[in-house]
């Protein structure tokens, strides 16, 4: 069965873009595995399963663009 995800702006139908590439694939340790949908309302992008915020949040205060 396909799973239906909802636009977290309008709560309207989505669809796949796509999977989620990633520049560095150890960078999905943080981001995890998201797929890119598009709602068919608003036009809205966005990704499901949505990062953990505190993953994120290390990410960007000590990985990314960080020296080294």
């Amino acid at each position: 069965m396909k799973k239906k995800v909802l636009c977290p702006l309008c709560n309207y139908s989505s669809k796949i873009i796509g999977k989620y590439i990633f520049n560095v694939e150890y960078d999905e340790i943080y981001f995890g595995n998201p797929i890119i949908w598009n709602c068919q309302n608003c036009n809205l992008s966005f990704v499901d399963p949505i990062p953990i915020e505190e993953k994120i949040e290390y990410y960007y205060k000590h990985i990314y663009r960080s020296k080294g």
